[in-house]
């Protein structure tokens, strides 16, 4: 049987079984179908609330893209580059330590000092991730160059921590990067105590009117999609579909998710919106609906951006940008080039002599 179906002002003819896989979009119907300066500001905010639902719509078919671009990245990542870059972080180690051997077993001036803690500290900088033993020659690095600074550096290194990272009392001459790390992470905990409680604070406190609307929606949803209800067993799979899905934009309060839903659950069960919102509703669901289509636009934003590089010639579109499988491949071969390289100078940098001109070449870099 054919019947058709005013879904939120979109009239589309569907079968009762098995329902249409078109998902409906939550837009009212107006019965002036342009804008004009007559148009009431009830309609008005009902031409706003359209507008945004059908560019949320764009985004979020593109954003589910974006994602499932990502996960094969991310899959691919763990499985083909994670033990290369783990075999990369252990060949770094080991000439790490060779270099340190020798830095430590001849004389250098302050200058030479210099670059080459710098070098170390860059070298050794999240390779712990996979050798945690570095941890403790990156923090000898660390406190070395602060043992390097002149008494005016010092001062401004000292002003720095006290006003940019809010530590206090430090003892410059004594530095040690992993006491005031240690310091600095029991001040990070209780400051998220304290951040916990204003949260709990805030939660006991008077509900948001756009917290209340979802929890009024939710609620109506819930007994409506809930399939223990329902007796036909494909419809009962998809209700719990659903749910799921009305679970989770209840704990991420996604008003565009939930009215989705909402247009589907309505959908399935043959009922006819009648598209009754009040401007009050309308200003509320448009203010939520635009803080959505704004975090997603920087999200797109973001990521067009990260398809770009810049070379000589300026800023250039990445040939690999969607193709996760390319992306990898490029990946390996970067850091297999990485691991060739350091074992090169890892077997000629094999002396205090040589160690020194490798230190001439880092001052000129």
């Amino acid at each position: 049987m054919v019947r058709n179906l005013d879904l939120f002002g979109e009239t589309e003819q569907v079968r009762d079984k098995p329902t249409s896989k078109v998902d409906p979009l939550p837009v009212i119907a107006l019965a002036k179908k342009k804008p004009s300066k007559n148009d009431t500001p009830l309609e008005k905010e009902i031409r706003r609330f359209n507008r945004i639902i059908k560019e949320l719509q764009e985004y979020e078919t593109e954003a589910k893209n974006n994602r499932a671009t990502e996960e094969e990245y991310q899959r691919l990542y763990t499985i083909e580059l994670v033990p290369l870059l783990n075999k990369l972080a252990l060949v770094k180690f080991e000439f790490a330590e060779q270099l340190h051997k020798l830095f430590t077993t001849a004389l250098f001036k302050k200058a030479e000092k210099t670059a080459f803690v710098d070098f170390m500290i860059n070298f050794l900088e999240d390779i712990d991730v996979f050798v945690p033993e570095a941890n403790t020659l990156l923090t000898f690095y660390l406190n070395m160059n602060v043992q390097l600074l002149s008494k005016k550096e010092k001062e401004m290194f000292k002003y720095h921590l006290e006003e940019n990272l809010g530590i206090e009392d430090i003892d410059i001459e004594n530095y040690d990067f992993e006491e005031l790390m240690k310091k600095k992470g029991k001040e990070f905990l209780d400051a998220e105590e304290l951040e916990e409680k204003q949260v709990r604070k805030k939660a006991n406190s008077k509900i948001a009117p756009e917290e209340t609307e979802l929890q009024t929606v939710y609620k109506e949803l819930a007994k409506l999609l809930h399939p223990d209800l329902e007796q036909n067993d494909t419809l009962k799979k998809e209700k719990h579909t659903l749910m799921q899905e009305l679970i989770e934009a209840r704990k991420s309060q996604d008003f565009f998710s939930m009215l989705l839903i909402k247009a589907k659950a309505h959908r399935l069960a043959g009922i006819n919106s009648d598209n009754s919102y009040s401007i009050e509703k309308l200003k509320l669901y448009n203010k939520q609906l635009k803080k959505k289509l704004d975090e997603l636009k920087g999200e797109f934003f973001t990521k067009e951006m990260n398809n770009y590089f810049m070379d000589s010639n300026g800023f250039v579109l990445r040939d690999n940008k969607d193709n996760p499988a390319q992306k990898i491949q490029q990946e390996l071969k970067a850091v297999k080039t990485d691991i060739e390289t350091i074992n090169k100078d890892k077997t000629y940098i094999n002396s205090p002599d040589r160690l020194k001109e490798f230190i001439k070449v880092l001052k000129f870099q």
